[in-house]
This record gives C-alpha cells, structure tokens and sequence, in this order.
C-alpha cells in the first residue's frame, strides 16, 4: 500500500522543536539534558613528550595517545600538588586539574604532558592523590561551560596573570586554616560548583542526639545530606535541618 504523507508532520516537528528551545530558555535545561552536558570526557588526547619541564627548547617531538580521562587526572595531581599535603588542599588541587584538562580537550583538543599544560607522570601517583580525584570526580567548576581553571606556584605568579588563576602555595594555607576545598575553588574562581549525579534527599539520623523540651515542645532534630536544586544542582554551603514537633 502507498503510503501518505502528512503535509502537517514538518509543521508539528517544528512547533515541537520550537516549545523545547522555548522551555529550555524560561525553565533551563531538563535534568536528563544537563547531565549529558555536564558530563567530563571519557578519554583525553595527549602530547607525550615524556619531558616535565618544556621550557628548554621552543620545539619537542611528541607522541599522541588516548589516556582515559580519570587515570590522566590521577597521574597528574601528584607532580602539581605535593601528597603531603592537607585532604583539603589536594580535593581543590584535584578539581583544578581536572577543570584545566577538561577546558583544554573543549577548546584545544588536547594537553601537552609537561608543564606547557600539566605534568602528566603516572609513576608518581599517591594513594593521598588518587583518592582526592575519586573523592571530588562528580564535582565540576561550571560557568556556561567547563571553567577554564589556571593555577600557578604563589600569588605573585598568578597576579601576573590576567586570568582568574588558583595558587598552588595558597591552597596550603588555606586548608591549613580550615577551608573546604568547595570553599577554596570559589575563592579563587568564577563559577558554580555542580553536581549533576549527586541529587540526594535521604534523611539520615545523627547519633547521640536526644529530644530537649522547650516551652512543652519536644524537638528532634535530624540532619539532612546537602540538597541540590533541580535542574541546575547548584551546590550550597550549608546542610539543612529537619525539626519535627511533637506536642
């Protein structure tokens, strides 16, 4: 049998087309939609030069490899932050690095190994280092796109800059001074720290908390996990509490 085109199916394609962009642009991005976006690459190209310092000469041979993108962040973090350094310090160390390379494999293509980009030497990698990574991977440092993270030795260098740029040195100190590394990525950059997999309302119970009597009230008091508000899972410093009262 012949089949019959429906002349109205291009016009009801292209008014469905036309109310997504629309709810797109009032309402954001569906949360299924975001976290397609938002997602870091599997893979990364990189330049091997199997050099650390690559401000020797002005030219290197390199090779290209695919390196998956996690393992690449975990085998640079020790050769730019010490392991010794405070959980803090090396959590926003691992989401500057991850950031860098990711904002790097958007717009260039890929990284150089040695310090024109990052020093990627995998030998290196710490326990301290790879669970900093594996601690902060769902988080990124988001601005319309992956933020672009600069980070530098100390201030001095970095305020040579004309970019927003993180000292290494100062994230130390800042750990040292009792600073989360949510805390210390904001204080040096633009953005909002994300989390498109992290939606979580579950409710759980903090040990060792009795009810108190206030003006014939009992109140218990339940700690409740960080929410993140839909679609955009804006991160928050603060967690909520629950009160429940019972007469």
């Amino acid at each position: 049998m012949k089949s019959v085109e429906d002349p109205l199916i291009p016009n009801k394609l292209v008014l469905i087309l036309f109310l997504l962009g629309l709810s797109t642009l009032f309402c954001g991005l569906t949360p299924a939609f975001a976290s397609i976006l938002q997602s870091p690459p599997e893979t990364i190209t990189v330049r091997i030069t199997g050099e650390k310092d690559c401000r020797v000469k002005e030219t290197y041979s390199y090779r290209t490899q695919q390196i998956d993108f996690k393992e690449y962040v975990k085998g640079v973090l020790p050769n730019e932050w010490l392991a010794t350094w405070p959980e803090e310090s090396l959590k926003a160390g691992a989401v500057a690095v991850k950031m860098f390379a990711w904002s790097h494999s958007v717009n260039k293509g890929y990284v150089w190994d040695c310090n024109w980009d990052q020093v990627y030497y995998p030998k290196n990698r710490t326990e301290e280092t790879d669970k900093a990574v594996d601690d902060t991977w769902d988080w990124m440092l988001w601005d319309s796109g992956p933020v672009r993270t600069y980070y530098d030795d100390y201030l001095a260098a970095c305020n040579s800059r004309d970019k927003k740029c993180m000292s290494q040195w100062e994230t130390l100190k800042d750990a040292e001074e009792g600073m989360t590394w949510e805390e210390i990525v904001l204080k040096y950059y633009d953005g909002e720290i994300t989390c498109p997999n992290c939606v979580s309302t579950e409710v759980v119970e903090k040990p060792q908390i009795k009810p108190h009597r206030l003006n014939n009230v009992d109140i218990t008091l339940r700690v409740k996990k960080p929410v993140y508000n839909l679609p955009t899972y804006t991160f928050r410093h603060y967690l909520v509490y629950q009160f429940e009262f019972h007469r």
